[in-house]
């Protein structure tokens, strides 16, 4: 497996949203959202994994198990139509843009309903053509986007969530590298 950095002495899978505004008012209850939401999915490695203010802090690689990921039964809510991440062919939201909405359910919980949408392969046209993202945040939905340098989420990857704002991929050393991706919406009851 290939390891990304974001930074010299940061994995990509361990970049945190501890600079989204407001994370210390929801900390504590988003980060348990995130590690049921990780464990629902079927997202793998997080051993020793801890949650403090957002940072969620991850050992090894974050890997999805396609097999566990299934769509579940039922329509998706108004609130959720149209939500997921944009991407764009520049830096700072600059040149032709895509957005990609979730289309099915992932997990129900009592709190919360999570949605996704997967992309094994961009396109001909987007692939290592994304330089810049962003993906929808608000009181009632947060959503969550994981990228992936090579076709059906091979090679590593990196995830960034809605409240980190406009998303430069060049920071992280993946401009012109995403190939697919996994984007994942939670709504809150």
């Amino acid at each position: 497996m290939t390891t990304l950095h974001a930074h010299p002495s940061r994995p990509i899978t361990a970049i945190a949203a501890s600079s989204m505004p407001g994370a210390s008012a929801r900390s504590g209850r988003f980060a348990a959202r995130i590690r049921r939401l990780c464990a629902a999915l079927g997202l793998l490695a997080l051993a020793g994994a801890q949650a403090q203010a957002l940072d969620l802090q991850m050992n090894g690689a974050i890997k999805i198990d396609p097999t566990i990921i299934k769509a579940l039964p039922g329509p998706l809510p108004v609130q959720i139509i149209g939500k997921g991440c944009t991407f764009y062919e520049h830096k700072n939201g600059g040149g032709e843009r895509w957005h990609k909405a979730v289309g099915w359910v992932a997990a129900k919980y009592s709190d919360q309903t999570s949605y996704a949408e997967v992309v094994t392969y961009t396109g001909d046209w987007w692939n290592d053509r994304i330089s810049s993202l962003t993906c929808d945040d608000s009181d009632k939905v947060h959503c969550s986007v994981a990228v992936y340098p090579d076709r059906d989420r091979r090679g590593g990857e990196a995830i960034f969530w809605g409240g980190m704002g406009m998303i430069n991929l060049d920071r992280w050393g993946l401009n012109d590298k995403v190939s697919s991706f996994s984007i994942f919406c939670n709504l809150m009851k």
